[in-house]
């Protein structure tokens, strides 16, 4: 007697498929290679067909079964990293304000969980993140730099407050830090704001001339001290000390060498005021003002061996 078969006639066409697929393994690989491009046109234009059918579909098979699905996107995951990393990329940029709007929702909704997760995390690797954030900054040196800028201008106003307010409410603080740093730095910053005048002459001259005028009690006391230490350290100048420091000097700079015709020139103390030089003729000398804004309140020999003359 012929047995009696119990199976419907979808699970019959789908053992059927099965069997031939088995059996035609080898063949399908070649032609799927040999039609890439075939099948890829057919896949999309299937799917673009049938979107809203398949949607529904993979919704209702990842219900029944989750973990099948789990499994399914985990090995794919696994095994297309480029594909997934190109994906990943085309939305980001597709959806760039939709992710930006929920990466800020989400911040203020969870913020305090967000603070002490990171804080925790920095501080149980703290060597890790200093080195990476300094390897990163040392990478991104000109796009810090552009950020910073481009935020400074959009924040100009707001920025400038905030400071203020602080320098105010540290006033003592801020002009310890300033006097201290000064003190360490002196050489280089001399040095620096020298070189600054005389890359921007004009500037500075408006510059100073603009302090000048709003600073008048401050000038006078500066002036006022500059005349005490003459009068310490004694002397006066002859009325003709330019014309002669010319002469002898052949109107060049002492230091760089330059015609003095050309740039102008500054009375200089050869032993500044500050160091004890006398206020007289023989401590005297004519610079470019380029030189004398350099050397400032610097001994000579200090000063020519900064330039790089061994003496």
């Amino acid at each position: 007697m012929k047995p009696v078969c119990t199976l419907s006639k979808k699970e019959k066409k789908k053992a059927y498929n099965d069997k031939y697929h088995a059996a035609n393994k080898d063949k399908a690989v070649v032609y799927r290679e040999k039609n890439k491009e075939k099948l890829k046109a057919y896949h999309a234009s299937y799917y673009a067909r049938n979107r809203e059918r398949i949607l529904s579909a993979r919704a209702d098979n990842r219900e029944l079964n989750p973990e099948h699905e789990r499994e399914v996107t985990s090995n794919w995951r696994k095994n297309n990293p480029e594909k997934l990393r190109e994906s990943k990329i085309r939305y980001r940029v597709k959806h760039k304000e939709q992710i930006r709007d929920h990466q800020k929702e989400y911040y203020e909704s969870n913020k305090e969980k967000i603070l002490a997760q990171t804080s925790k995390y920095a501080k149980d690797n703290a060597d890790w993140v200093k080195e990476t954030y300094k390897a990163w900054r040392e990478k991104n040196a000109e796009r810090m730099k552009e950020h910073r800028a481009a935020y400074y201008q959009a924040n100009k106003e707001r920025i400038q407050a905030q400071h203020r307010e602080y320098r105010e409410r540290n006033r003592e603080e801020y002009l310890a830090h300033g006097r201290a740093y000064y003190s360490d730095n002196r050489e280089v910053l001399s040095a620096k704001f020298a070189a600054y005048r005389a890359e921007h002459s004009e500037q500075a001259k408006e510059y100073s001339a603009e302090w000048r005028k709003n600073n008048q009690e401050r000038v006078r006391i500066l002036r006022h001290n500059y005349e005490s230490r003459k009068k310490t350290n004694g002397g006066t100048l002859s009325k003709d000390i330019v014309s002669r420091l010319m002469s002898r000097q052949k109107g060049k700079c002492p230091i760089c060498k330059v015609d003095l015709k050309v740039t102008g020139n500054h009375l200089d103390h050869i032993i500044p005021l500050k160091l004890g030089g006398l206020h007289e003729d023989r401590n005297m000398q004519l610079t470019c003002p380029r030189c004398n804004c350099r050397k400032q309140a610097k001994h000579p020999i200090n000063f020519m061996q900064e330039m790089g003359y061994l003496l």
